[in-house]
C-alpha cells in the first residue's frame, strides 16, 4: 500500500500532531518528540523513527482533531499547570473581548485540551501587536463565524495597518493631483 511521508513534526502540548491540515493525537509519552506522518488514502499513521505510534482514519476536514482517548494520560501530568482557567485568566489581563473569544473557543471543542493551541496562538498576538490591537481584533472576530487564531491574526494585522496609515501631508507647497492637467504637465 502506497502513501506519502510528511516532514518531521513536533508533538504539541495537547499530544496532537498536525498532518495534512488536520490534528491527530498520539500517546502522551511522545510529548515534544519529532515524528513523521504517513498519509494513505484512508488512514494517517504517525511514526517515531521506524515505530508506528498511532494510526487514525484519515479526515479530509481542515483544522479538526482526531483524538483517541486511550492516548490521553490518566491525570494529564504534563498539563498540570495548564487548564482553561489559566487561558481565561491570561485573557482577562488583556481585556473583556479577548476573554470572550477565549471562552468561545473552549466552548467550541468537546475536549478542552483541543483548544489550547488556538488559544495560545491568539493570546500570543497580544505580545506581537499589543493588547489594545488584540482587543479590537477579538471584538471583530466575535462577530464572525470563524474564531480561530489565523482569523484573529488577519484582523489584528488589518486593524494595526489602518491605525498606522499616515494621513496625507497638508502643506501649501504640495501641488496634489488637481494641479496637473490630463497630459500630466502643469
Amino acid at each position: 500500500m502506497y502513501g506519502a511521508w510528511t516532514g518531521k513534526r513536533k508533538v504539541g502540548p495537547d499530544y496532537h500532531v498536525q498532518i495534512d491540515k488536520h490534528f491527530y493525537r498520539v500517546p502522551h509519552i511522545y510529548l515534544e518528540k519529532s515524528v513523521r506522518g504517513l498519509i494513505r488514502s484512508c488512514t494517517i499513521e504517525v511514526y517515531l523513527g521506524e515505530e508506528r505510534i498511532a494510526s487514525h482514519i484519515r479526515s479530509l476536514a481542515n483544522g479538526q482533531f482526531k483524538t483517541n482517548l486511550i492516548h490521553m494520560p490518566v491525570h494529564h501530568r504534563e498539563y498540570a499547570n495548564w487548564s482553561p482557567q489559566r487561558f481565561i485568566r491570561w485573557a482577562q489581563t488583556i481585556g473583556p473581548q479577548t476573554t470572550a473569544l477565549i471562552k468561545a473557543n473552549f466552548a467550541h471543542f468537546l475536549i478542552p485540551e483541543q483548544a489550547y493551541r488556538r488559544c495560545l496562538a491568539i493570546l500570543r498576538l497580544g505580545s506581537e501587536f499589543g493588547h489594545d490591537m488584540l482587543e479590537k481584533a477579538c471584538a471583530i472576530t466575535l462577530e464572525q463565524p470563524n474564531l480561530n487564531s489565523s482569523a484573529v491574526k488577519k484582523i489584528v494585522k488589518k486593524v494595526t495597518a489602518e491605525l498606522h496609515q499616515q494621513s496625507p501631508i497638508e502643506n501649501e507647497n504640495i501641488r496634489g493631483a488637481n494641479y496637473y492637467n490630463s497630459n500630466g504637465t502643469p
